[in-house]
C-alpha cells in the first residue's frame, strides 16, 4: 500500500488514539506513574510524565507485532506465529486496561488497588521483551526477499476474458 492511499488510516486512527491514549495516562496515574525527574543533577528542570509509557509501549507494540505477523516477506512460521500471539497479547492488555481505567473511573477509584498496580507496573517489562524477541527473530530471517505473492500488474483491460456458464437442472 502506497503513502498516499494509507492516508484513511490516520482519520480512523486518531479517534481509537485520543481514546486509548487518554485512557492508559488515567490509569497510569492510578497505579503510581507519574512525573519524575529523569536527570537529576544534571538537568535539574526535565521532567516526564511516566504515566505516557503505557499507550506507547504496549499499544505501538502491538502495531509493531501486527506489521510483521502480516508482513509479505518470506519468514519461519514460528516467527510469524510469536508476532501473532504476541500482537494479541498486546492487544488484549490493551483492551484490558482500558476497562480497568473506565470502571474504576466510573465507580469513583482514584487509586488503583494493589493487583491492578502490580500488573500495570509488569507492562513496561512485558513489552520490552516480547519488542527484543521480535526484533531479534526478524534480524535472523535476513534481508528482505520477495513477497509470498505478487499483486496482478497488468490493467483489467488487458486480461483474458472469463466466462461464466450456469449449469443446466435437469428437467
Amino acid at each position: 500500500m502506497t503513502g498516499s492511499r494509507r492516508w484513511p488510516l490516520v482519520v480512523i486512527g486518531s479517534s481509537p488514539f485520543v481514546a486509548v491514549w487518554s485512557g492508559w495516562v488515567g490509569l497510569g496515574g492510578m497505579t503510581g506513574f507519574g512525573v519524575v525527574r529523569p536527570l537529576p543533577g544534571i538537568w535539574d528542570g526535565l521532567t516526564l510524565d511516566t504515566a505516557i509509557t503505557l499507550p506507547i509501549g504496549v499499544e505501538a507494540y502491538a502495531v509493531y507485532a501486527l506489521a510483521v505477523a502480516t508482513s509479505p516477506r518470506v519468514m519461519p512460521a514460528g516467527v510469524r506465529r510469536f508476532a501473532w500471539a504476541s500482537a494479541a497479547a498486546s492487544l488484549f492488555l490493551g483492551m484490558a486496561g482500558q476497562v480497568a481505567f473506565h470502571v474504576m473511573t466510573a465507580h469513583g477509584v482514584t487509586s488503583a488497588p494493589w493487583w491492578v498496580t502490580a500488573l500495570v507496573s509488569c507492562l513496561p517489562v512485558l513489552v520490552i521483551g516480547a519488542a527484543s524477541v521480535l526484533w531479534h527473530l526478524v534480524a535472523r530471517v535476513g534481508p528482505v526477499s520477495e513477497p509470498v505473492s505478487q499483486p496482478v500488474s497488468q490493467p483489467v483491460s488487458e486480461r483474458a476474458p472469463v466466462t461464466v456458464t450456469a449449469p443446466v437442472m435437469p428437467a
